[in-house]
């Protein structure tokens, strides 16, 4: 008797660990399971919820400077803010206008000769935010030539052929206002063509045209071609201030009865150009990504240009853009950058 009653005693001792063991994990499961639901809770909590999103679709050119954009979508910046922003990626400046007219984006990324243009012309549009900026410190544009070709000075380019991206674009207007006229060259002296930043290279090394004025990642990308050299960097005929590059604009209409989004817009762009700034890698990664250009040169022309931080609108490096169309009769005298920005 004595015998089982121990075992008795035993088997209930046993019996009550067990329980207590239970209890205790049972206890620790749910502290674990409210940690990390409040953890969950605490992170998307500055996330926008999806169905409170406002989309939008924004246009893009093909070209380094638009990787505040295409960054602010991948990394969601733009979510962050209320926004379910795409972009659309438009190989031609002239194809803008359209496009924003018709509704099919809301708001474009514009070269800011085309926008200035657009606007002297009547059309009815207004820019939210300076995206780059051109200055001594930026390589974006520059002069490329053939090792071969025997053209050593900006003097020598007498009687070549000049490939632009565009005609009246940042390229063609500093080469005819400052470049030629600095070797004492006339626009008359050299045949300037348009050929797409894309088809430069072949254009140069085809011996098709002997000499390209690419913007990067083309830049970049050329320069790293072997044969090829830089003549000249653009920036050397810059003016004081630099030269606003690039906008974002929408049509008046849209712009003006959407404060809310183009604050959303704003904020987004401006923590994409921090991040740019902090983590340029990442950066190349997406712009590699987008126009199937490998990383290094991606890499190389992020360094090219300057990003505003806050995405403001420098009055000063948008009215040097304005004397370069005016000295080519682009815009009118009286025209005034001011009258197209959106400040609010």
């Amino acid at each position: 008797m004595r015998r089982l009653w121990k075992n008795y005693r035993d088997v209930v001792v046993i019996l009550r660990k067990k329980v207590l063991l239970l209890l205790l994990l049972g206890v620790s499961s749910i502290i674990i399971t409210a940690c990390s639901t409040s953890s969950k809770t605490s992170s998307s909590s500055s996330v926008v919820p999806s169905s409170h999103l406002i989309s939008m679709q924004v246009g893009t050119l093909t070209s380094t400077d638009a990787v505040p954009i295409w960054l602010g979508v991948d990394r969601g910046f733009f979510k962050q803010h209320g926004l379910l922003l795409k972009y659309l990626n438009i190989s031609s400046g002239a194809a803008i206008v359209p496009a924003l007219e018709s509704g099919s984006i809301q708001l474009a990324q514009f070269a800011t000769t085309v926008f200035m243009t657009a606007t002297a012309r009547g059309i009815p549009l207004r820019s939210i935010a300076e995206v780059d900026h051109l200055s001594s410190k930026t390589t974006g544009f520059s002069i490329l030539v053939k090792n071969t070709s025997g053209i050593n000075s900006i003097s020598q380019l007498k009687n070549k052929v000049i490939a632009v991206n565009a005609t009246n674009s940042f390229e063609t207007l500093a080469l005819e206002q400052e470049v030629l006229p600095a070797a004492h060259l006339t626009q008359s002296q050299v045949r300037i063509v348009p050929i797409p930043w894309p088809d430069m290279k072949e254009a140069l090394l085809t011996g098709e045209v002997q000499a390209v004025i690419p913007y990067d990642p083309f830049t970049a990308e050329i320069e790293q071609t072997p044969g090829v050299k830089v003549l000249a960097r653009m920036r050397d005929y810059f003016p004081k201030g630099g030269l606003a590059l690039g906008v974002v604009a929408g049509m008046d209409s849209y712009v003006s009865s959407h404060p809310a989004v183009i604050k959303a817009f704003r904020a987004g762009l401006a923590e994409s150009i921090a991040y740019i700034e902090n983590h340029p890698r990442q950066a190349a990664v997406v712009v590699s990504n987008v126009l199937k250009i490998p990383q290094t040169t991606t890499l190389k022309s992020l360094s090219s240009f300057e990003l505003d931080p806050k995405g403001k609108l420098d009055l000063m490096a948008l009215n040097n853009v304005v004397t370069l169309l005016k000295n080519s009769n682009l815009v009118p005298s009286s025209y005034n950058p001011s009258l197209y920005l959106y400040n609010k």
